[in-house]
């Protein structure tokens, strides 16, 4: 077991701790990660993100969080577990970046966060106490991350936690692919609105005529981008920006997913004159 290290914020008081998981709210799971955290560290804030990711969508939350992390202050730590190799060979680590704090498992859900968040120091997680005395196989989330988590709300180092490491798994995130006037990307979640949401972004758009834009999903032409969801009718798709800069289809007050018939994987074009 490590030495227990001299912490200069013992309680973690002015700490923020972010909880993003796929662990659901009919179990114990997110209150044991808490219970964790608050015990280490009495007086820090803990902010739920999401805890209904899909089980094991690693890309779901990696959308998540890339979706809130960067509205917290800085020095935040963000906690992301959707981990199904957990008790597996995959790593544990935590992050420094410019601004933020991240700690979740090696596999890839840091990957949209870190396109905007870039690497200053990262460590495998290798050295912390865990708090029941021994490191369950199968929830990391309280034994591994928990305890991470509270050591830097403490104002514990980065380094204390395990050796530095210089590469980090990153997603294949589907690009979308230009052509003649076109734009073709694909769908890459379904929201709980039933939104799809793509992987073309703001940027990826950036100096077109939103007007004079088409865009194709499945069956159905779409002409222009609209401001709000409400712009369209009860069955009438329509396409907008999000607000986590990504274009989308929607149909005001229903699913555009189940009425189109459409999901991840599916293909969208954009194409201009």
């Amino acid at each position: 077991m490590p030495p227990m290290p001299t912490y200069p914020n013992p309680s973690g008081r002015g700490s923020i701790i972010t909880l993003l998981t796929d662990f659901g709210l009919s179990d114990g799971y997110v209150g044991a990660v808490k219970g964790v955290i608050l015990s280490l560290a009495p007086e820090a804030t803990i902010v739920d993100i999401a805890h209904l990711v899909p089980p094991q969508d690693i890309l779901a939350g990696a959308l998540a969080l890339e979706c809130a992390c960067s509205t917290f202050p800085e020095t935040t730590i963000h906690m992301a577990v959707v981990d199904p190799g957990v008790g597996g060979r995959r790593s544990a680590l935590a992050c420094r970046t410019e601004k933020f704090y991240f700690i979740a498992p090696d596999n890839g859900i840091l990957t949209l966060a870190l396109t905007h968040h870039h690497l200053k120091e990262t460590v495998h997680i290798t050295d912390i106490s865990p708090p029941l005395g021994r490191i369950s196989s199968t929830f990391h989330a309280r034994d591994v991350f928990a305890p991470a988590a509270a050591h830097l709300a403490r104002g514990g180092a980065l380094k204390d936690l395990g050796e530095s490491v210089t590469e980090v798994i990153m997603l294949e995130v589907p690009q979308p692919q230009e052509g003649a006037k076109t734009l073709t990307g694909q769908v890459i979640h379904t929201d709980p609105f039933g939104n799809l949401i793509t992987n073309i972004t703001e940027e990826d758009l950036a100096g077109r005529e939103p007007n004079e834009l088409l865009v194709q999903v499945g069956e159905h032409t779409i002409k222009g981008l609209s401001r709000s969801y409400f712009q369209g009718g009860s069955d009438k798709p329509i396409a907008l920006m999000g607000s986590g800069g990504r274009l989308e289809v929607s149909i005001s007050g229903r699913s555009a997913a189940e009425l189109l018939g459409l999901s991840r994987g599916d293909g969208v074009v954009v194409r201009w004159r």
